[in-house]
């Protein structure tokens, strides 16, 4: 492994614990928009993961979100050519609970409309401010 993967792997492995940790709340308990996670919870998944990346240290992301022929709708995480996305796997073809990759062919065939950088904490509007009960809970679970 190059130094230039080991940032991916770390990346990897925090994005299986928070997907995990969501898994570990009964469905009930979370967020509305995650009740069926990972069905229909790509955006505030997508939040959640930016937001936790950035607290340990991978710096800010940007959140996108598009759609695609037989997508309608699906939103990940980028960072430069660095995709991480934990919700992929609800579309049909899609084996991998977590992606994180430099390189995406899936994604590279969404059409993208108005990427923004994430900060859950800041925003007091949107999904954002909704999401910061849960993503304390995650955070008491990821210790």
């Amino acid at each position: 492994m190059t130094g230039a993967d080991m940032p991916l792997v770390a990346i990897q492995k925090i994005a299986e614990q928070l997907r995990a940790a969501i898994f570990s709340v009964e469905p009930a308990a979370r967020h509305a928009s995650l009740k069926n996670f990972p069905h229909a919870s790509c955006g505030s998944t997508s939040e959640l993961i930016g937001s936790y990346l950035e607290e340990k240290g991978f710096g800010r992301f940007e959140y996108l979100h598009g759609s695609r022929e037989g997508i309608p709708s699906h939103a990940w995480i980028q960072q430069g050519d660095l995709i991480v996305d934990l919700t992929a796997d609800q579309f049909p073809g899609i084996d991998e609970a977590v992606i994180v990759s430099r390189c995406s062919q899936w994604h590279a065939q969404f059409e993208v409309s108005n990427p923004y950088k994430i900060d859950i904490a800041a925003s007091d509007e949107g999904a954002l401010r909704p999401l910061q009960p849960f993503y304390e809970q995650l955070q008491r679970l990821l210790g």
